[in-house]
């Protein structure tokens, strides 16, 4: 048996009319409309990957000739890691007349990956990271598979019709490792496996600001033992950067932290902060508006009971929003949330939330534009709809098709 049979992202054949409607939500669309939505995130697909493989001969892999420069650093001269001279200069020295520098200012752990890499000559060390970063992806959806029952060849199209997946990749970005821990914590947690999630999560806060809001989500809902693990995990890496840091590393470190904020161009950032830069707002406002956001969803997640699809869906929205360093590529991790909401949503408004975040042209004219802080608008759509009623029974259909399996 398909594992996309009796989903909304199948495409339904003759034989294969489709669910019944879904007694906790609303009607599912008409099979007409259902093949339109395949067709349609197929196409997206094939559009996003045309246009990144027309932008690969133009500043490919930026982000990671920052972290391939700070491996050589680190096994160089790993004390000057967070120096800002030394990056600069190495970054200057191994790619010349190829733009500015990149501050690199992620926690000590991250090394671990790019010091082994940094051994090999760049161009070669390409490969391995690109293949990385692939396996990252591919591992995904296979936990999201089991997640939301659906096939991972399913979720692996929508991830490349998300333009901010291709995205990532042509950057050389990171946030496909991200997205790995995080879906990894949901596959655990799905199953009650809070030891394991709390665990996985934890190594997901290289990039902070969405694991923290995960757990938080999940403290609301009783998950303490996620949240002890996540804390108990947390802790030791940060114990463990700190012994690697020493007091000299961790002031380099909260310096460099300062350098990449007066260099950040923060129009490209989509969250609220990012947003309200384009009209010149105050930082106070923005912070403002993260508390009241932060307020509103706890008081929501404290009272949907143990709804995890939904908790999670909403804690990476939240979060992105909420961020304060937070870019384009970073929604890569939105593919939990948009899986969730076309399994569960039929809403006119919400589909085209979802479009406007995955087709390329939107997020290259808002580059263009120098606005690409305007993608916070559909993340704030998708963030502020109530979609939940029916993930319940969408969990209770992913257990089912795997016992059937």
């Amino acid at each position: 048996m398909s594992t996309l049979e009796g989903t909304e992202l199948a495409a339904p054949t003759a034989d294969r009319p489709g669910p019944a409607p879904d007694p906790g939500g609303a009607a599912l669309p008409p099979i007409e409309k259902r093949e339109q939505l395949y067709f349609a995130l197929r196409a997206i697909a094939v559009l996003n990957l045309i246009c990144i493989a027309l932008m690969w001969t133009t500043r490919k892999l930026i982000d990671y000739r920052s972290f391939y420069a700070v491996g050589q650093l680190a096994r160089s001269a790993p004390e000057l890691v967070y120096s800002a001279v030394a990056q600069r200069a190495e970054q200057l020295r191994n790619f010349p007349g190829q733009g500015g520098w990149i501050a690199f200012y992620h926690p000590p752990a991250e090394l671990l990956i790019f010091a082994p890499l940094a051994r090999l000559p760049y161009a070669i060390s390409l490969a391995p990271w690109m293949a990385m970063s692939a396996g990252f992806l591919l591992i995904s959806t296979r936990l999201l598979s089991s997640v939301f029952g659906i096939s991972w060849r399913q979720l692996a199209i929508l991830a490349f019709a998300l333009f901010p997946t291709c995205t990532a990749f042509y950057a050389g970005q990171d946030s496909l490792l991200l997205l790995l821990a995080v879906s990894a914590a949901l596959y655990f947690a799905n199953r009650r496996q809070d030891t394991l999630a709390g665990i996985v999560l934890a190594a997901g806060l290289f990039k902070p600001q969405i694991p923290l809001v995960i757990a938080a989500a999940l403290l609301l809902q009783g998950r303490r033992k996620f949240f002890a693990s996540f804390c108990a995990s947390g802790g030791l890496i940060g114990f463990a950067s700190l012994a690697y840091l020493g007091r000299t590393g961790l002031g380099r470190l909260l310096s460099m932290l300062r350098v990449q904020e007066s260099m950040d161009d923060v129009w490209r950032m989509p969250s609220l902060r990012g947003l309200l830069s384009l009209v010149h707002a105050p930082k106070a406002l923005a912070i403002l508006l993260s508390i009241v956001l932060l307020a509103y969803f706890a008081v929501r997640w404290y009272r949907s009971g143990c709804d995890l699809l939904a908790t999670f869906s909403s804690a990476i929205l939240v979060g992105s929003l909420v961020a304060f360093h937070f870019h384009g590529y970073d929604l890569s991790l939105l593919l939990i949330p948009v899986t969730y909401f076309l399994l569960t949503g039929r809403s006119r408004v919400r589909l085209a939330a979802i479009f406007a975040i995955a087709a390329c042209p939107v997020f290259i004219l808002l580059l263009a534009m120098k606005a690409s802080a305007l993608l916070a608008v559909p993340v704030i759509v998708l963030a502020l709809y109530r979609g939940e009623a029916v993930s319940g029974e969408l969990a209770a259909k992913a257990s089912a098709r795997k016992q059937v399996a």
